[in-house]
């Protein structure tokens, strides 16, 4: 029962990379995001994986993963797009692209204009 086991658990593992790659393949491709950006993500073992990590490296993407055990190390940023996507949602979609530009030229963002521009691009 062991080895059945772990042949399953092997094959699962490949499936979600397979996944997740396709994932990225499919976003890289219809969003075209700037280089260096910042693609952040759980621990899981599929974002893990050298597939998925050489990937982000042949996309020129910065990878950054919640510290280990630590699953709050995102809720900042999740509770801010929560907030700007619904007051931004409410808009049509040439003014959000408006509002989102004015937005990316904020000074306190300078730091990470790319992880915002996919961010808000998926939501146009």
């Amino acid at each position: 029962m062991g080895e059945q086991r772990q042949r399953y658990n092997e094959e699962f593992k490949r499936q979600a990379v397979s996944l997740v790659l396709g994932t990225l393949e499919d976003a890289y491709e219809a969003k075209s995001p700037s280089k260096r950006l910042i693609h952040h993500s759980g621990r899981g073992t599929q974002y893990a994986s050298k597939a998925y990590r050489s990937k982000l490296a042949s996309y020129d993407m910065k990878a950054s993963m919640s510290r280990r055990g630590n699953c709050y190390d995102i809720a900042c940023i999740e509770s801010f797009h929560s907030i700007l996507k619904k007051e931004l949602g409410y808009l049509s979609p040439v003014r959000f692209a408006q509002q989102l530009s004015t937005f990316k030229k904020c000074p306190s963002m300078d730091h990470s204009p790319a992880y915002i521009e996919l961010a808000f691009s998926c939501s146009v």
